[in-house]
C-alpha cells in the first residue's frame, strides 16, 4: 500500500507543475502575437498622442515679418543672373545674417534688418537697422549709422567694396534685466583699409538705441578677453593701413597691436584700465621703434608698422616718431621695388608717419 500511495502522490505533482498541452499550438502563437501587436500599436497611439506640437516662437516669427519685404527683394536681386549684377556674389552668409534671430533673456529677441534697399548699377545699397521685438510681439527699430564712406547707408554690396556681418549676440552690460545687441561688421572697399563696423544697442523705454557708454568706440571684434563671462572688445584704434604692395602687386593690409576695450561690471568700457595696459603689453613688449627685419635682413613690414604704434603707446612723442619714421624710411615704388635690394629698405613713410602723428588711445607705463 505505501508504494502505491507515493507513486500516486508523485503523479499528482507532476500534473500540476506541467499543464497540458494546447489542442491547437497554432491558435495559442498567433494569440500571443495578436496581443502583443495590439499592445504595441496601443502604446505607439498613446505615446504619439502625448508629443505635443512643436511651440511658435512669436519673437523670432514677429522678427521675420518685420524684415520679409526687404529680404525678399535682396534676395530677388541677388538670385539675377544679370551679368552686370555683382550683388549675385553675396554668399548664403551674408543673406543668413539678415535671418538670424538672437533671443534675450527677457523672452525677446534682436536682430539686423534692410531699409530703404536700392539697386544700383553695381550692386545695392540701404539703410541698415536694428530690430528689437519685445515678449509680446512689438517691435521698434534704430537705424545704424555706417563709416564716413557709407554714413547713414551702413549696407553697401558692390564689385569690390562690400559690408560683411561678422557677430551678432546679446548681453545685459548694465544689468537692467534687457539684454544688449551686439552686431560686428565690416567694411571692406577696394583701396582702403578694413573698416569696422560695431554696434552695441540698447532698448530701453520702449525705444531702441545706441547704448550710450560704446558710442564711438574703435570695436573691431568680439571676445573675452578676461574670461569673466561679459564681452570684451578689441581693437587697433587708429592703426589701419592699406600700404601699396611692394611690387605691383595687391595692396596689403595691416593693423597695429591689439588694444582691449575692457568691459566693466558697471556696464562702462575702458581703454586705459590695469587690465588694458596689461593687454596691451603683451603685444607691445618694450619702447623704442626699430625697422623689423628676419634673418636675412628683409624687412617685416608688418611687425615695423606694428613697432611705430607701439613707440607710440610707450609714450613716444609725435614729434619723435615722425623723424624716427622719415630717418629709417624711403619711398619705392613701381618696378624699382621688384628688386631684391629693396626688400631690405623700409618704403612706407608716408603710411607710417600716419601713424606716428595719431593719437594713442592709451599710455603704457
Amino acid at each position: 500500500m505505501k508504494r502505491v500511495f507515493l507513486a500516486v502522490f508523485v503523479l499528482a505533482a507532476c500534473g500540476e507543475s506541467s499543464p497540458p498541452p494546447s489542442k491547437n499550438p497554432t491558435t495559442t502563437a498567433s494569440a500571443t502575437v495578436t496581443t502583443t501587436a495590439s499592445a504595441t500599436a496601443s502604446a505607439t497611439v498613446t505615446a504619439s498622442a502625448t508629443v505635443a506640437p512643436p511651440a511658435k516662437d512669436v519673437v523670432c516669427e514677429a522678427l521675420d515679418k518685420e524684415r520679409e519685404t526687404e529680404n525678399t527683394k535682396l534676395r530677388t536681386i541677388t538670385e539675377n543672373k544679370d551679368p552686370l549684377s555683382h550683388v549675385q556674389s553675396m554668399n548664403e552668409d551674408v543673406m543668413g545674417a539678415f535671418s538670424k534671430c538672437t533671443k534675450t533673456k527677457s523672452g525677446g529677441a534682436w536682430g539686423l534688418g534692410l531699409k530703404d534697399l536700392k539697386e544700383e548699377l553695381h550692386g545695392v545699397t540701404a539703410q541698415l537697422l536694428a530690430i528689437h521685438v519685445d515678449a509680446k510681439g512689438a517691435k521698434t527699430s534704430v537705424v545704424l549709422q555706417g563709416t564716413a564712406r557709407l554714413k547713414d547707408r551702413a549696407f553697401q554690396s558692390h564689385e569690390m567694396d562690400r559690408v560683411a556681418i561678422d557677430t551678432q549676440s546679446a548681453f545685459d552690460f548694465d544689468s537692467d534685466g534687457e539684454d544688449e545687441f551686439i552686431a560686428i561688421a565690416h567694411d571692406q572697399t577696394k583701396d582702403g583699409p578694413r573698416d569696422p563696423l560695431a554696434y552695441i544697442v540698447e532698448f530701453k523705454n520702449g525705444s531702441a538705441q545706441i547704448y550710450p557708454p560704446s558710442k564711438d568706440l574703435p570695436i573691431f571684434r568680439v571676445e573675452d578677453v578676461d574670461r569673466d563671462g561679459r564681452p570684451d572688445f578689441v581693437s587697433y584704434g587708429p592703426y589701419r593701413a592699406r600700404p601699396p604692395a611692394r611690387c605691383n602687386g595687391a595692396p596689403s593690409q595691416v593693423v597695429g597691436p591689439a588694444m582691449l576695450v575692457h568691459s566693466l561690471p558697471d556696464g562702462k568700457f575702458s581703454m586705459t584700465d590695469e587690465k588694458a595696459i596689461s593687454f596691451a603689453k603683451q603685444h607691445c613688449e618694450k619702447p623704442g621703434f626699430i625697422v623689423a627685419r628676419d634673418e636675412e635682413k628683409r624687412v617685416d613690414d608688418d611687425q615695423t608698422f606694428v613697432n611705430i604704434a607701439c613707440a607710440r603707446l610707450w609714450g613716444m612723442s609725435e614729434a619723435q616718431a615722425v623723424a624716427s619714421v622719415q630717418s629709417s624710411c624711403t619711398a619705392i615704388r613701381g618696378e624699382a621695388a621688384c628688386k631684391d635690394s629693396s626688400l631690405t629698405s623700409c618704403v612706407y613713410p608716408a603710411e607710417m608717419t600716419a601713424w606716428a602723428r595719431a593719437k594713442p588711445p592709451l599710455t603704457l607705463k
